[in-house]
């Protein structure tokens, strides 16, 4: 694959009076040098006995010093590493007046690579700059066919650095990157498959939902200390711009009546009715791997008051529901969510006894709001059930709707274990359920939510969150 350069040359001592002693003399030994790839220096002894000069041919990746000097002398060749795909060479000569001594220096090149690396890159929608490692010593380009691709640095230290444009699409693409050495043979190549959301399924999960709140002392109330903590539990840091925190449309209970709205099975979907947005352009949201959000129904500090509640005034996000039947509550130091949907004409609360299940997900870039009411609207019949009777049907009523299962990124069911009766969503999304209390309504709940496990570092996530779930645990913000 690669011709090695062979070079011949002798050391000539040219020896002309032009005017000087014809005894002046300039030697230099050895006068032809072999270098390893990796560089370093080498030596040539300059014997003379009258006044000369380094000459070289101008070549970067060699310098000499010194590069004059009289009589007998020392002269070091400081040579970089050659990481190029074949030997090169370089001519010199040490130069008195009239004569000279020419010599030659072979610096030999890397080995080939074993093999042609192949690399696998996953790309966040939001694109951006990434760096993959090659194998070092080698100079190299890259290049790709796709313009979303753009090529910003190479070094022989095997570093490439990628810049990726945003997926505007609603699917998945991929390119090739191909990393070629300087004889055009093939180094690495790089497929890239960039995501149409920038957070995977299971990377960001619910750590935990403080639904039941805390109970106001001397009170039947309750504070409105509720909020949802999300968690990267990946490795990597993640983008939550975008990502969307929903509220199942039903909800697992029978009354103790024995009477149930009931909607027909969704196996590909999930149905909510309350879609609350992360804002954010793509990458104005980063959460480092263990780092969490807290998104609060109302950022306020609701431990100022005797101390009981849980201050959520430094929350990363809240809700804030414009109306003009019930002003909400607002904190101008927290960024409101962009609420899409929501069930509550005034404002929007956790059911304080777990009846809501929840769910984060990542909908398209290309689905506007508008184009999600109209095509995702749940258009079916819900039955209520009464002791185990249908007493009657009718449409599902506007402002539910249904969302992929696929776009879910987390999801847990929550429930009371008296009255249960079937989960929210569909086994695909959670095959258990979790949440606090025994018996509906029970007064030990306030102050408790379900709070993900850890185990060796990680939050647990077995897709069940029975299993997944402790029950009554404190909350994390909690003092």
């Amino acid at each position: 694959m690669k011709k090695i350069l062979t070079l011949f040359a002798t050391a000539a001592l040219l020896v002309t009076g032009c005017g000087h002693d014809m005894d002046s003399y300039v030697e230099i030994s050895p006068n032809a040098l072999e270098a390893l790839k990796e560089g370093g220096e080498l030596t040539i002894q300059v014997h003379s006995n009258t006044q000369w000069s380094f000459v070289g041919d101008n070549q970067a990746w060699y310098t000499a010093s010194p590069v004059s000097g009289e009589g007998d002398g020392t002269v070091v060749l400081t040579l970089e590493p050659n990481t190029t795909a074949a030997p090169r060479a370089a001519a010199f000569r040490v130069a008195a007046f009239g004569i000279s001594a020419e010599g030659t220096l072979v610096q030999a090149a890397p080995a080939p690579p074993a093999s042609v690396t192949e690399n696998t890159l996953n790309v966040i929608r939001a694109g951006g700059p990434y760096d993959v490692q090659l194998p070092a010593g080698y100079t190299f380009t890259a290049e790709s066919a796709e313009d979303w691709v753009r090529v910003t640095g190479t070094d022989a230290e095997g570093h490439l650095a990628l810049e990726f444009a945003a997926n505007p699409t609603a699917e998945n693409r991929t390119a090739t990157v191909t990393a070629k050495l300087t004889d055009g043979s093939v180094l690495a190549n790089i497929d890239v498959v960039q995501s149409w959301r920038n957070i995977e399924p299971g990377e960001m999960l619910i750590e935990e939902i403080f639904f039941a709140s805390t109970l106001i002392p001397e009170s039947t109330g309750t504070y409105g200390d509720q909020y949802v903590k999300l968690t990267n539990n990946s490795d990597h840091t993640l983008y939550a711009d975008g990502l969307s925190l929903v509220i199942s449309s039903y909800d697992s209970q029978t009354s103790s009546a024995g009477a149930y709205w009931a909607p027909p099975e969704l196996p590909g979907a999930i149905g909510v009715k309350t879609i609350y947005r992360i804002p954010g352009a793509g990458r104005d949201v980063p959460v480092e791997p263990g780092a969490s959000l807290v998104i609060a129904v109302d950022a306020q500090n609701y431990s100022a008051e005797g101390g009981v509640g849980i201050d959520l005034s430094k929350a990363d996000f809240e809700f804030n529901d414009v109306n003009e039947i019930h002003p909400d509550i607002d904190n101008p130091d927290v960024p409101d969510m962009d609420c899409w949907v929501r069930s509550s004409v005034t404002i929007t609360s956790l059911h304080n006894r777990g009846y809501g299940s929840f769910a984060i997900v990542t909908f398209p870039t290309t689905l506007s709001s508008e184009s999600f009411f109209a095509d995702y609207a749940w258009k079916d019949n819900e039955d209520f059930w009464f002791r185990g009777t249908i007493f009657r049907t009718r449409q599902i009523l506007d402002g539910n709707y249904t969302i992929p299962n696929a776009w879910v990124v987390d999801g847990v069911n929550c429930g009371v274990e008296e009255y249960f009766r079937t989960p929210s969503f569909n086994e695909t999304v959670d095959a258990g359920y979790t949440g606090c209390g025994k018996v509906d309504g029970d007064p030990d709940r306030f102050g408790k939510c379900p709070r993900r496990k850890v185990q060796n570092g990680k939050l647990v996530d077995t897709n069940n969150s029975t299993n997944d779930f402790d029950r009554d645990a404190k909350p994390s913000l909690a003092k």
